[in-house]
């Protein structure tokens, strides 16, 4: 069978005894297989892999011939899950490499590469790059957490299954869903305090 680990991206080749139901990973590359078919003696098998190269990239608006790449390497999902241009003229983005999440930050001009926080997900960054919001996948407890770039100081802001945090262009907040019974935006202050229900909508997407 095809199948992610809990909390995983990467769809990995996977044997499933019968009926006992134990199971043992067959490949342990960082590449996504999509299919998988065996022979009739069940002693070969061939599979399709995808292999993802995603980056970032700066351009001018007017010049498509200028634009540069800034990050390599395969299967890391550079920018796919948050990216965001800091006042600072720096990119912040996600990365997964081998399925764990990381927040690096990089000059626009291509230097300063630096890896900000590791073991996240559902990331954001404040306008003024000062602080980030995520999903820290190893604390107790679902939430979301503050990051205050300068110092390292972490602060939990919410308890409950909330992702997708975005801030507004203030930076004073951050709005985020919140799944439980039903499906809502709310918001909660960058220094903490009670999330505030903004919607609700009956049920889950």
């Amino acid at each position: 069978v095809i199948s992610a680990e809990q909390k995983g991206y990467i769809a990995r080749i996977w044997e499933v005894s019968h009926p006992s139901g134990e199971t043992r990973k067959l490949s342990h590359d960082s590449h996504n297989y999509q299919s998988i078919s065996l022979t009739a003696d069940g002693r070969s098998m061939v599979a399709a892999r995808a292999e993802q190269e995603s980056h970032v990239w700066v351009m001018p608006s007017e010049d498509t011939s200028q634009a540069k790449q800034l990050t390599d390497g395969f299967n890391k999902y550079d920018g796919v899950f948050s990216i965001g241009w800091q006042q600072n003229d720096k990119i912040i983005y996600e990365a997964m490499p081998d399925e764990k999440g990381e927040f690096w930050t990089i000059d626009a001009a291509g230097g300063g590469h630096q890896k900000i926080v590791a073991d996240v997900s559902h990331t954001a960054a404040s306008p003024d790059g000062n602080y980030l919001v995520f999903t820290d996948e190893v604390a107790v407890g679902e939430g979301l957490f503050r990051l205050k770039v300068g110092d390292g100081e972490r602060k939990r802001l919410t308890r409950g299954k909330d992702l997708w945090p975005t801030f507004s262009p203030d930076g004073r907040w951050i709005i985020f869903n919140r799944f439980a019974e039903d499906v809502a935006l709310l918001k909660v202050s960058i220094d903490g305090g009670e999330a505030i229900k903004l919607t609700n909508f009956p049920g889950l997407p």
